[in-house]
């Protein structure tokens, strides 16, 4: 019997063929990992946003025994409020675009700020929340592409639902204001 020293051409072959599948289905699967941790990353951007202005407005909420009354306006952008011990409230949405075109390419850059106010007293208004988000986005006239990074907020509105009283015949009514935050990847979303 002789001993072999070394591999044949078709041990070789095999075994890059191996190291090739592996380090393919490795590369698949960082791959997807990278997806799934931006879109995990993206929505918990989203949750923290949203649940730092539902603290800040549902705490005067309650602690200014709700709202009694409430309007926003048709764009969305600015909400009205008088809350149940008769103290009011103004929402607003206040937009600031910055837009230039070079080589093709449309740059958004879209900052967005939150404001949140007391304005019982109308000359002296008193600034209870305020959070600011930006959205760059870049268009490519040719090719079509659109690229975005961060979010805005972009409307307002109001809904009031009713329900009966568990305790008499009366109809309790809840008052709930929806506050859209944009992520700017579906323009379809808008």
């Amino acid at each position: 019997m002789k001993n072999k020293k070394g591999f044949t051409l078709i041990e070789v072959i095999v075994s890059i063929i191996l190291v090739s599948v592996i380090l393919v289905s490795l590369l698949t699967t960082l791959v997807k990992l990278r997806e799934t941790y931006s879109e995990i990353h993206e929505n918990s951007d989203v949750l923290v946003y949203g649940s730092s202005v539902s603290r800040v407005i549902n705490n005067d909420l309650i602690k200014n025994n709700g709202i009694r009354y409430m309007t926003c306006s048709s764009t969305g952008e600015e909400c009205d409020l008088i809350l149940g011990n008769d103290t009011l409230r103004k929402l607003e949405i206040i937009p600031v675009n910055d837009d230039e075109t070079k080589d093709n390419v449309i740059h958004e850059d879209v900052k967005t700020t939150l404001k949140y106010t007391d304005t019982t007293n109308e000359e002296n208004p008193k600034l209870i929340y305020m959070k600011t988000l930006r959205l760059d986005r870049y268009t490519n006239e040719k090719t079509k592409e659109i690229t975005t990074d961060g979010y805005n907020f972009l409307t307002m509105k109001t809904n009031l639902y009713e329900y009966p009283n568990g305790k008499d015949e009366t109809t309790d009514i809840l008052s709930k204001i929806n506050i859209e935050i944009y992520n700017g990847k579906d323009t379809n979303d808008k």
